[in-house]
């Protein structure tokens, strides 16, 4: 997956049904850390009620959820499907309930959990991020300005320092990069230094 969807900060929905209050709240996360760390952050703030319920996707693949005492699989897992189904990565989404003395029935709380969660992610700024290289290239003054043109086919410069040499840090799309270094070791061969020195993710 070297595109996907985000969500980009916090957003958050609510509705009531039968005098239940639910509360969603989502959250871009980069690790399950994060992931965790926001789930406690709701708990604490809304310690009174009495489920506060999960379900978050990261883009390496880990996903958990949590009915937090509500019946199995009627919170959790049919929030964890909303977010599947609508393929954002990256995010958390915590839904709160408080109860409000009549009981909604397995399906009634299926579908109140997936409206929250549904709700919270059409509330949140979406934005579309793609995985990218990061490379450090040192190269003569002599091939810096080609050498630009070909990042800018590829990638994004990230930063130019000068000194007796020029290096260049730039990110440049996993899609791309095998032919990027191809297209550098042929066109300048011995002349540059090419060193993959990390990842990053850059909007589309």
């Amino acid at each position: 997956m070297s595109v996907y969807q985000t969500i980009e900060g916090l957003s958050s929905g609510e509705l009531t049904v039968e005098r239940s209050r639910f509360i969603a709240a989502a959250c871009h996360v980069e690790n399950e850390r994060e992931a965790l760390d926001f789930i406690a952050e709701k708990k604490a703030q809304y310690h009174d009620a009495k489920h506060n319920c999960y379900a978050y996707v990261l883009r390496d693949g880990i996903s958990r959820f949590s009915d937090d005492g509500e019946p199995h699989s009627t919170a959790g897992k049919p929030m964890l499907e909303i977010i599947e189904g609508e393929k954002i990565y990256d995010v958390c989404v915590v839904v709160t309930r408080y109860f409000g003395g009549v009981l909604l029935g397995t399906g009634g709380l299926v579908r109140a959990y997936s409206a929250a969660t549904r709700e919270a992610l059409a509330n949140a700024q979406k934005l579309s991020l793609e995985e990218c290289t990061v490379y450090k290239i040192i190269c003569p003054y002599s091939d810096y300005d080609y050498l630009q043109k070909i990042i800018s086919r590829s990638g994004k410069l990230e930063s130019s320092d000068f000194t007796d040499v020029v290096t260049v840090l730039t990110a440049v799309r996993k899609v791309a990069a095998e032919e990027f270094i191809e297209t550098l070791e042929k066109t300048f061969r011995e002349r540059i230094n090419i060193e993959k020195i990390g990842e990053k993710v850059l909007p589309v």
